[in-house]
């Protein structure tokens, strides 16, 4: 059976990833663990060295260009015209905006929905079943209800014999 050529990847496409490039992405980012690394060194073919190789030095030609251009970089009088130019609002003023008091009414009705589902309030949900009727045909049922001295609640169990 004939297979075409293969044909190395154009612009903006990428060769298919067997896992090995993405076994260099890790041991060149440091992400496995030394003995995970000397095993995979041990195993790395002359290819595979030189792409290692060319990451890191890939890296540290990105890390120097960043380093250079940002030696010269300074924000703080940016930030400081920015901030001077800030209007500063009273306190009183700040009470009164509308935010402020849609928050305070958000924690409130948390705080109350809190205190209504606590156990023992008339809101609060309960595991517990109450069994009326219990009709067994050719066997015998029993009811147990065994208090549940720890969490001041009850267990029921349904006994059947046929």
């Amino acid at each position: 059976m004939n297979h075409p050529p293969k044909t190395p990847p154009g612009p903006g496409t990428s060769a298919p990833d067997d896992g090995s490039d993405r076994l260099l992405h890790r041991l060149h980012d440091g992400e496995v663990t030394p003995a995970e690394r000397a095993a995979a060194l041990a195993h790395l073919d002359d290819d595979a060295r030189l792409k290692l190789a060319a990451l890191d030095d890939l890296g540290g030609s990105l890390r120097a260009l960043y380093r250079g251009q940002s030696a010269d970089f300074d924000a703080w009088p940016a930030v400081e015209r920015e901030v001077a130019k800030g209007k500063v609002v009273p306190f009183r003023r700040r009470l009164l905006r509308a935010p402020v008091w849609i928050s305070t009414l958000a924690v409130a009705a948390a705080a109350v929905a809190v205190v209504l589902l606590l156990p023992g309030s008339p809101g609060h949900p309960s595991n517990e079943a109450q069994i009326d009727d219990l009709e067994v045909s050719g066997a015998s049922a029993t009811i147990l209800s065994i208090p549940d001295d720890s969490h001041g609640g009850s267990t029921t169990v349904l006994w059947l014999e046929e």
